[in-house]
């Protein structure tokens, strides 16, 4: 989600290896994103990115 509230980017069903995640973001332009991650038991983790 853009800073402005926006959704840039959504994934269902990621896959995660260990404890990392890996997304892609060549396609988004540059600035500020919120990244929120939800697990299914439904908690919800938010942080934000900054695209140069």
């Amino acid at each position: 989600m853009t800073i402005a509230g926006k959704e840039a980017f959504s994934k269902i069903n990621v896959m995660v290896s260990g404890k990392s995640i890996t997304l892609d973001a060549n396609n988004l332009t540059a600035g500020v994103y919120v990244l929120e991650l939800t697990n299914s038991k439904g908690n919800k983790l938010m942080d934000k990115f900054v695209k140069e």
